[in-house]
Order: structure tokens, then sequence, then C-alpha cells
């Protein structure tokens, strides 16, 4: 329930007094198409060590994946997991974290070919 709550309050958030606008550098989602491991990877402004939270959502309107982290080193983040579903399509992905004034999203497509 903790984990949802932080994940509620990262995604809703629109500012975050006592941090510096920032945002997320380097942000990217890939999957592969094999495995079907996929990496998101990026660098948050705010710095090291803060809160980073990702959401996946499937084609068809699904959670796929959530998870919250701290950012490591000047910022960098990175989150793995495997793909346990088999819908194609577009995938959606959401980061967000402390210090981030807007969300950000990207996108990665599972062909289902490996």
């Amino acid at each position: 329930i903790a984990l949802l709550v932080v994940l509620v309050m990262l995604f809703s958030m629109s500012s975050i007094s006592g941090y510096a606008a920032s945002g997320i550098e380097q942000f990217t989602a890939n999957i592969n198409q094999t495995t079907k491991v996929v990496t998101i990877s990026g660098k948050l402004g705010s710095g090291e060590n803060k809160l980073v939270s990702v959401r996946v959502t499937g084609p068809d309107d699904t959670i796929e994946y959530t998870n919250t982290i701290p950012s490591g080193a000047d910022g960098v983040f990175q989150f793995q997991f495997k793909l346990t579903g088999t819908v194609t399509g577009t995938y959606t992905v959401d980061v967000n974290g402390e210090g981030v004034t807007v969300l950000q999203s990207t996108t990665f497509t599972y062909t289902g070919v490996s």
C-alpha cells in the first residue's frame, strides 16, 4: 500500500516545492523482441538519490509494470522487467520523479516476433 501511495503521489504531482524545476534527460524505453526484456533508462535532472517512478501501460490499457527506485549517481536510473503478456502493439511508458515538474512519456512496440 505504501508503494501505491508513493506512485499515486509521484504521478499526480505537478510540482514539488523545495526542488528546482528539472526534468528527465536521455529517457529511453526498449524491448528485446526475443527475450521480452524491457529496459527503461534515463537521468533525473534533480540529481542522485531521488525517487523515480515508472508505469508501463499495454496497448489494451492494462498496467503491465510499476516500480519506484532511487536515482543513482548523477541522477541516472534504470528499470528492467520481462514482459509477461502476449499482447502485441505499442506500450506507453510514463516516468516521474522527485523534482520533476512534467510527467515524461515514451513508447515501445512489441511485435511478438523473435
